[in-house]
C-alpha cells in the first residue's frame, strides 16, 4: 500500500509518500518547504493571510 503524511507546523511544512507493508516502509518520495506559517502570528488572531498563502502553494508543488 502506498501512503502519504503531511505535516504541517508553524515553520516547516514536510511530506513523505512511502510503500508501507509488513511492518516496513520506503520513501519514495520526501518533500519539506519553509512557508513561515507563524509569521506574525498573535494569540486569539487568524493566521496571516499571505503565509496561508504561501503555505498552500507550497502543499500543492508537492502533488
Amino acid at each position: 500500500m502506498i501512503a502519504a503524511a503531511l505535516d504541517l507546523g508553524s515553520n516547516t511544512l514536510r511530506l513523505l509518500v512511502a510503500e508501507v507493508g509488513g511492518g516496513d516502509y520506503r520513501d519514495l518520495e520526501r518533500g519539506l518547504a519553509s512557508p513561515r506559517l507563524g509569521r506574525g502570528l498573535k494569540p486569539g488572531l487568524p493566521l496571516n493571510p499571505a503565509a496561508r498563502r504561501e503555505a498552500l502553494e507550497q502543499a500543492r508543488s508537492f502533488v
